[in-house]
């Protein structure tokens, strides 16, 4: 009985090592992924500065179709205001309270994206307080909007647009738009 017992407990002994082994293993395995990524992970990326943005189109909710060259700034070289937001997104809520004086853009040079499902309450509610501030679509998880602008890693993305390139990206309307006055989340 003491060496059958004596004998399970030096096989739970290894087994242990092996895991603390191949647990060390893959930490320093995901450690290594993340060094080649770059400090931040890739969620935390934005669309890079100067990018041009590429050919695309969306339909709106309003039924017409938003294309790369008016999202682009290249039909009038206005500034435009993208955003990218997420239903039930708490950092997006806080973005959009800060428009509630409306775009800096103005209504016609802003669009805004939502990844969410359309059937919900949620969504409907967002595009209801969206619709006033901007254009408004709904995007596919892999829909052609995100990455004809550099790609989405986290929501929100804003981006300032200007002459068919990103001219500022963010998670804030201050860091897209600086000098405006921007007012408090909520």
């Amino acid at each position: 009985m003491l060496g059958t017992l004596a004998a399970v407990v030096a096989l739970l002994t290894i087994l242990t090592l092996i895991n603390i082994v191949l647990l060390f293993a893959v930490i320093r395995r995901l450690r290594g992924v993340e060094q080649q990524h770059g400090a931040g992970s890739l969620a935390d990326q934005l669309p890079a500065v100067g990018r041009r943005v590429g050919e695309f189109e969306a339909t709106a909710l309003d039924g017409s179709v938003l294309t790369s060259a008016e999202v682009a700034g290249t039909t009038d070289g206005a500034d435009r205001l993208v955003a990218f937001v997420m239903t039930g997104c708490e950092p997006c809520g806080q973005f959009i309270s800060t428009l509630q004086d409306g775009s800096p853009a103005g209504y016609d040079r802003t669009f805004f994206f939502i990844t969410g499902d359309p059937r919900t309450d949620a969504t409907a509610a967002l595009v209801a307080e969206l619709s006033d501030l901007g254009r408004v679509a709904m995007l596919a998880e892999e829909g052609p909007v995100g990455p004809a602008v550099g790609g989405i890693g986290s929501y929100p993305t804003v981006l300032r647009i200007s002459d068919g390139e990103v001219a500022a990206a963010g998670r804030k309307l201050d860091e897209v738009f600086p000098g405006v006055p921007v007012r408090a989340a909520r």
